[in-house]
């Protein structure tokens, strides 16, 4: 069995603590660690809770693992009190291990997991050589992390938490596990689970192979028929090779035939786009006149637009000269009205007011003239544009037919040719069974066939073999085999345990650990009957026995144990007497450091008095966690 032995804890800057040492070395088998918080004593008196004892455990877990069983940050982890910097970390845990291979091979490492200043996670490894701690550190600390469990723990975090941890929680409680998690847990408990990956690795081979099976066997009875079809059909083409040759030629003078009908209508179509195209060449010169006639009628409309707006202007400015005298002539006499008007030229600017309107009438009615001559040329371009859509479209279906005549005489041509290729062939088949065209497939298939058979025979074999591998390693041959040969051994460790314990019951897990009996004066009776004290002793006895199971079944064993509050749920005083003794007792044979943490003080009278047993109490005073051993 592989030893692997924590030897000292040094703690930096971790939660409440600031620099403490925990030496496992120097500390007896059996320790309770207590709790006193002065900072909660002017409100509540000295207490317990929050002196930083959890906190101890977490920082062997953390510094192990980097990880802790609920949620967390790392920066919480550094003491918000203290920002004193040790060996380059503002918060570091050290953990010296070593590891017993075997009585000739110990190696000694040490695990240096903190924060450094830039608030980077580091993880170290080294390892003793000469005197000399090396460090042998991965690239990455997820490296470094998979060789510490795999080389220097012997563990991953499931199996620590049920090696070193003894909890109360659910998720270790056999006892209230679901069908699902129970499966999961004999899984790790037997290391199953690469049988169970086997397992539907074969089953999913077995599926695939007989379904390679079936299509073999399809392609087989496809093949054979296909054999007898080829073999009719040489037979008949041998017989009715001549037929065919009578008949292709026939083809031959059919499709010269057809050749010849086509030249006429090469010349209906040419004459034809001929005169498509004349018509397009007429519509183009109309096109251009047209195009003429109406930049000449745009030219007039926008000539007359400009002429209209210049002698709008004039008359603008002949009437606000009229405006400007107006007041004047209103006031004046007549004979005064026309030297006014002949000094200011006023009736010349009325004449040309007049002029200037009968100008723009002329123009208006030379654009509305244009206009009309505009949409008459529309109307002709539309028409014409109409016309010559027609015509682009006979032209268009001229050419499409000249194509479609092309690729058909180009086909026949072609056809002919084959034809011609074709009657030269059957003729040399008739000769040379080589050239029969089914020969060689009628070979192929007899070849198809022989590989077949031999494909066929080789997936029996295998499916022979994996039937057999399957059947071997299937969850019921597991159960059989494995759990249910170790299950009576389990159930005699729980009860050897509950005995210890005093309890008046018995424990028997069934054969495939899915369910359970408590036994108690030779009949069963209900778990949820018995006492909460009752309760907490199975649940103790059944995790020492899973834990010791557990250690012979993977070879590996620690020298920590950790027994979080455990004495404090539910247990009498005789019973937390009858557990220290069965713990102390455990302890002593396994070279085992058993730490009991606990708030009960009747528990620290117990340990007194009993041998090779250590108080250590964790005090907190300002905000800091210190470890006191007596």
């Amino acid at each position: 069995m592989v030893k692997v032995k924590i030897k000292k804890l040094s703690i930096h800057n971790f939660i409440s603590f600031i620099d403490e040492e925990w030496d496992f070395e120097n500390t007896s088998r059996l320790v309770l660690v207590k709790g006193i918080n002065k900072d909660t004593e002017s409100l509540l008196g000295v207490t317990s809770n929050g002196s930083g004892k959890s906190t101890w455990v977490n920082a062997l877990t953390y510094s192990l693992f980097g990880q802790l069983s609920g949620k967390f940050h790392n920066n919480n982890l550094k003491n918000q009190f203290s920002d004193t910097v040790k060996d380059g970390f503002k918060m570091s845990l050290v953990v010296e291990v070593d590891t017993i291979y075997n009585k000739s091979e110990t190696k000694h490492w040490k695990i240096v997991r903190g924060l450094q200043k830039t608030q980077s996670v580091v993880l170290q490894l080294f390892v003793l050589e000469n005197d000399e701690w090396k460090d042998i550190s991965k690239s990455t600390n997820a490296n470094t992390q998979e060789f510490i469990e795999n080389n220097v723990l012997m563990m991953n975090f499931e199996m620590y938490q049920r090696l070193v941890m003894l909890s109360v929680d659910d998720k270790y409680n056999f006892f209230k596990l679901n069908a699902s998690q129970k499966r999961d847990f004999v899984e790790t408990l037997f290391d199953t689970s690469v049988y169970s990956n086997m397992y539907k690795l074969l089953v999913d081979d077995l599926k695939t192979r007989n379904m390679m099976m079936q299509n073999l066997k399809v392609n087989k009875l496809k093949l054979e028929k296909n054999k007898e079809l080829l073999e009719d059909e040489i037979e008949k083409y041998k017989s009715g090779v001549n037929d065919l040759i009578e008949e292709t030629k026939r083809e031959r003078e059919n499709c010269q035939s057809k050749i010849d009908e086509l030249e006429p209508m090469f010349s209906e179509v040419e004459e034809r786009k001929k005169l498509v195209q004349e018509s397009l060449d007429k519509m183009k010169i109309n096109k251009k006149k047209l195009d003429a006639l109406v930049t000449e009628c745009k030219d007039k409309i926008t000539s007359s637009r400009i002429d209209i707006n210049n002698y709008q202007t004039t008359i603008s400015h002949h009437e606000r000269e009229l405006n400007k005298h107006k007041e004047v002539l209103g006031m004046i006499c007549d004979d005064c009205k026309d030297a006014v008007n002949k000094f200011y030229s006023l009736d010349v600017y009325r004449n040309e007011i007049d002029d200037l309107k009968k100008k723009i009438s002329e123009r208006e009615n030379s654009i509305e003239s244009s206009n009309e001559q505009l949409n008459k040329v529309k109307k002709y371009d539309d028409k014409l544009k109409e016309d010559e859509t027609k015509k682009i479209s006979e032209l268009s279906d001229a050419q499409v037919q000249e194509k479609n005549l092309q690729f058909q005489k180009k086909t026949l041509v072609e056809s002919l040719s084959s034809l011609e290729k074709k009657i030269s062939d059957l003729v040399e088949s008739i000769e040379n069974k080589n050239k029969i065209p089914s020969w060689n497939m009628y070979q192929s298939t007899l070849k198809e066939i022989d590989d077949v058979e031999k494909g066929l025979k080789d997936e029996i074999d295998k499916i022979c073999l994996l039937t057999v591998g399957s059947n071997i390693v299937s969850p019921d041959a597991i159960k059989k085999n494995i759990v249910s040969k170790v299950t009576s051994s389990i159930n005699a460790m729980i009860n050897s345990y509950l005995s210890e314990l005093c309890v008046n019951f018995t424990c028997e897990l069934s054969q495939d650990m899915n369910d359970y009996k408590i036994i108690s004066s030779g009949k069963e009776v209900d778990l949820s009957l018995r006492s909460a004290g009752e309760r907490m002793k199975l649940l103790i006895s059944s995790q020492l026995a899973f834990r010791k199971f557990l250690m012979s079944r993977f070879n590996v064993g620690m020298n920590v144990m950790i027994i979080d509050e455990v004495v404090d749920r539910a247990l009498d005083s005789v019973s937390i007497q009858a557990l220290l003794g069965m713990l102390l007792r455990l302890s002593q044979k396994d070279s085992t450091n058993v730490s009991i943490i606990s708030h009960r003080e009747e528990v620290s009278e117990m340990v007194r008095g009993m041998p090779d047993t250590q108080l250590v109490v964790i005090q907190k005073e300002n905000d800091t966690s210190t470890i006191v051993r007596n």
